[in-house]
């Protein structure tokens, strides 16, 4: 059994290890991969944590496929062909699939290492269900023949040409990547949703599915702020009481990670560009009747720095809202809705907003396509150049194209010219 164990060092900067057994024992190649090729290279704990993930599904497929790869590399022996195939294969399927095979007793089911072609296809014909998504398939691959590259390359008892052939056997294994453009799914929320969820946080309203005045306007400025600024959910979790400018009245974003006041186990990223944001009145006038009526209720507010705290009753001292917090709030919302609903929802939805609002000045020439996407990237902490913005756009775009074709159609009617 391996799992990923989070820690924190003194100056506040958090890292993981993958670790085995009860005892939970590190993996020394593994961890000493990671922190090499990961940690190293400043890495967001995110993305460690998505690595780590692939090596423990890795070892436990070892273990499953009874392959003890640190003693075949020393000795100068790489997967072979049909071992290859079969780590192949195991990457489509998740990760409880590969327990239920070790725990029934390596029947006929378990791929054996010397796995000839034929029993290759049997075994693939009893497993070929409950796959995982293509880019997790893709992901798992990638991890693994990096590893498997510095691995073999550390041991130093292979050729060049050996190790390249068989990284590329693994890659060759690699699922297309489906792109953002072919998901069809949109994850943003039309009008209609909009407006149902704006109706609902209201403090009057009789669906609210919070009791306490305090939870109730707590939770309605967390939704507003995401729909009228457009942040993420780890910027909003990460601003704190003094990120308020009533002078200016903006709120300053800013990227601080690794901050050891912190005391939340799994402490809010800031993935985009520090920035300040103008805000209306009426939402900065929102941010400080919840600092002045309610979150100095809360016991001990004035030790806490972040803006959004837990309200529990009974709590001996304040704390900072956490992800599953902000999670559960939607996830309530969604259950009245019946809807899904999340905090990046709302990001994609201010998105379309911007497109529309600023759609007049691209016709009038007033503007450049460029320099609209400069001020998108600015409010939303991007790169310039990044390419972000088109994952946003796709709802606009889509409502867009249906617009010229009906418009195309009926000119081609003659309805329209």
């Amino acid at each position: 059994m391996y799992r990923y164990k989070t820690f924190r060092f003194p100056n506040g900067e958090r890292h993981g290890v993958l670790v085995s057994g009860e005892l939970g024992e590190p993996l020394i190649y593994q961890n000493l991969y990671v922190t090499i090729h990961h940690r190293n290279k400043h890495d967001s704990i995110n993305t460690i944590r998505s690595v780590i993930g692939v090596l423990g599904f890795f070892a436990t497929l070892c273990d499953l496929l009874e392959i003890d790869i640190e003693a075949r590399f020393r000795k100068g022996k790489l997967l072979t062909k049909p071992e290859i195939e079969s780590i192949g294969l195991w990457a489509t399927k998740p990760i409880e699939a590969l327990f239920e095979n070790k725990n029934a007793g390596k029947n006929n089911n378990v791929i054996p290492i010397n796995l000839k072609r034929l029993e290759l296809a049997r075994h693939t014909i009893i497993i070929d269900e409950n796959l995982v998504e293509p880019n997790t398939t893709y992901n798992r691959l990638t991890v693994i023949s990096k590893y498997l590259e510095w691995l073999a390359n550390t041991f130093d008892l292979a050729t060049e040409k050996e190790i390249e052939r068989m990284v590329n056997r693994i890659i060759s294994h690699r699922p297309v990547k489906v792109s953002f453009e072919d998901n069809v799914n949109f994850k943003s929320l039309d009008e209609n949703q909009k407006k149902k969820l704006m109706e609902l946080v209201e403090l009057d309203s009789p669906n609210n599915p919070w009791q306490g005045e305090d939870i109730r306007f707590r939770n309605k400025l967390i939704v507003h702020v995401f729909y009228y600024v457009g942040c993420r959910k780890g910027e909003l979790l990460s601003l704190k009481a003094t990120d308020l400018d009533p002078g200016t009245k903006q709120i300053s974003i800013r990227r601080d990670a690794d901050n050891p006041n912190d005391p939340r186990t799994n402490p809010p990223l800031v993935k985009t560009k520090s920035r300040d944001i103008d805000i209306i009145d009426e939402i900065y006038l929102m941010l400080e009747d919840y600092v002045i009526k309610y979150r100095s209720k809360v016991k001990g507010a004035n030790k806490c720095p972040y803006l959004f705290l837990s309200h529990q009753r009974g709590a001996r001292s304040a704390m900072p809202l956490s992800h599953s917090a902000i999670d559960k709030i939607f996830s309530e919302l969604t259950n009245v809705l019946g809807f899904s609903v999340h905090a990046h929802a709302l990001r994609h939805a201010w998105n379309d907003d911007f497109s529309s609002m600023v759609e007049p000045y691209l016709h009038s020439g007033e503007m450049s396509e460029s320099e609209i996407e400069d001020l998108r990237s600015y409010l939303m902490g991007w790169k310039e150049d990044s390419g972000t913005a088109k994952t946003y756009t796709k709802r606009f775009q889509h409502k867009k194209a249906m617009k010229i074709g009906l418009q195309l159609q009926r000119r081609i009617i003659g309805v329209e010219k």
